[in-house]
């Protein structure tokens, strides 16, 4: 029997030894096990990139360079908006690909709906400015899209992806999407695989919701949209609802 001295990290950030015996082991050695310490580390950021992109937690800040709606390179702060818009940010995964251009051209065409409800839009991938607007410069009809106007974001290092827990493989972004509030907390999220595309039809209909719970008080039952009837959050007004609803 030989005995082997192991260093342990797991109990002390100062490296204690502790003899075992082995069978058969070869000479007195001194073998290290792996430190946990950077496991313990990454399982943080991880668990912290979670937080960040949960419903009712505020949202990750960030600021990146953008391309706003006049070509100019611009920097974005999620913070600015604070107290001012809400904000809906719709990750991409890439420029010059297959949905990615159907999605940012049908934002577009709504885009007049968002600054009629005082929402920020940005579009979000981790593409350069220069790719944004390279992109924006190609025609439509040959697979551009055209004079966007709202901003398009630069993620090029692929951090703000990460936080919002939207990174795929380290390469770029599922079609997330965050609708956050005046406080600067995220109030919807929906996550899509690569090859589904939103509706942004329903992307406005949840910021409707979110706006008349903020400003009156009420909940939002299913389906409910502008102009539909909510309820006080209390039995007495659930059951007046639901007799009021049709029965079929």
């Amino acid at each position: 029997m030989r005995q082997v001295v192991l260093t342990d990290f797991s109990t002390s950030a100062k490296a204690q030894e502790r003899p075992i015996l082995l069978r058969d082991a070869s000479p007195p050695a001194t073998i290290k096990l792996m430190n946990p310490l950077g496991r313990l580390y990454k399982r943080a950021l991880i668990a912290q990139r979670r937080t960040f992109s949960q419903v009712t937690q505020k949202a990750y800040d960030f600021t990146a360079q953008g391309l706003n709606k006049n070509n100019e390179i611009v920097n974005v702060q999620l913070s600015s908006y604070l107290g001012k818009k809400y904000c809906c940010l719709f990750f991409y995964p890439l420029n010059y690909t297959f949905v990615c251009p159907t999605e940012v051209i049908e934002f577009n065409k709504h885009v007049k709906y968002f600054e009629e409800k005082n929402v920020e839009l940005l579009g979000i991938s981790v593409d350069s400015v220069y790719s944004h607007l390279a992109w924006k410069n190609m025609p439509i009809e040959k697979g551009g899209i055209g004079n966007v106007n709202f901003t398009l974001v630069s993620d090029i290092n692929k951090e703000i992806s990460k936080n919002y827990n939207v990174l795929y493989e380290n390469s770029y972004a599922l079609r997330g999407l965050f609708v956050i509030d005046l406080q600067g907390k995220i109030r919807h999220k929906t996550v899509n695989d690569l090859s589904i595309g939103r509706n942004v039809n329903e992307v406005l209909r949840v910021i409707d919701s979110i706006i008349h719970v903020d400003t009156s008080g009420d909940v939002c039952p299913i389906n409910w949209k502008k102009g539909d009837k909510s309820f006080k959050p209390n039995n007495e007004a659930l059951l007046e609802y639901l007799n009021s609803s049709p029965k079929n």
